[in-house]
This record gives structure tokens, sequence and C-alpha cells, in this order.
């Protein structure tokens, strides 16, 4: 019983550091998007459309860059 009690507990982290990784990804796709909009390299409407947000979400965050 210990033993898949372990086993589940790893399984777990591990899941849990994958899952970790990935929103660091993505949260690091969206900062370099906005710092793009920002910089004037990038749409807003085209940033919009590689990511979940609005035009007037991006506009928002790209306001607050810097």
């Amino acid at each position: 019983m210990c033993k898949a009690v372990e086993d589940y507990a790893k399984k777990y982290a591990l899941q849990q550091r994958q899952e970790g990784r990935q929103e660091g990804r993505q949260e690091g796709i969206l900062e370099t998007i906005i710092s793009l909009v920002h910089d004037g390299l990038l749409s807003v409407t085209e940033a919009a459309k590689r990511t979940s947000l609005s035009v007037e979400e991006i506009q928002k965050l790209a306001a607050q860059v810097g």
C-alpha cells in the first residue's frame, strides 16, 4: 500500500512540474508578443490572433510594459 501511495505521489509531482513548465512557456511567449507590440514590431490585431486575448487586452498589457 505504501508503495502505491509513493508511486502516485511521484506521478503527481511529475505532472505538476510538467504543467508548471508549460505555464511558464506560455507566459514567456505572451511576454514576448506583448513586448513586440509595445516596440511596434507586431500589430495589436496580429498579436490578438496569436493569443487567446482580445485586441483591448493586448493594448492594455502593451501599455503596461516599460
